[in-house]
């Protein structure tokens, strides 16, 4: 038993050793990108709803038209 259980212990810190450990600097790197996708998402997010909203605007009965733009116009704008 003590033979496998030596043998499992090398492998596995064979194993632990193998593996690329990253630096700091590649962390913070990790964390900006990860930010910058949170961001784009969110910016997309936007963008989308925007023209979603826009496009049900436009298909819409044209004597709601300047109702619909007086309400979503503001909201558009105060987004960042």
């Amino acid at each position: 038993m003590s033979a496998i259980e030596d043998k499992t212990r090398q492998e596995t810190m064979k194993c632990m050793a193998s593996h690329h450990i990253p630096s700091t600097y590649e962390e913070a790197i990790g964390l900006t990108h990860m930010q910058l996708g949170c961001q784009a998402q969110n910016t997309f997010d936007k963008a989308h709803t925007r023209q979603r909203s826009t496009s049900d605007i436009y298909v819409s009965d044209l004597s709601v038209w300047k109702h619909q733009i007086a309400q979503l116009l503001p909201a558009q704008l105060a987004c960042p």
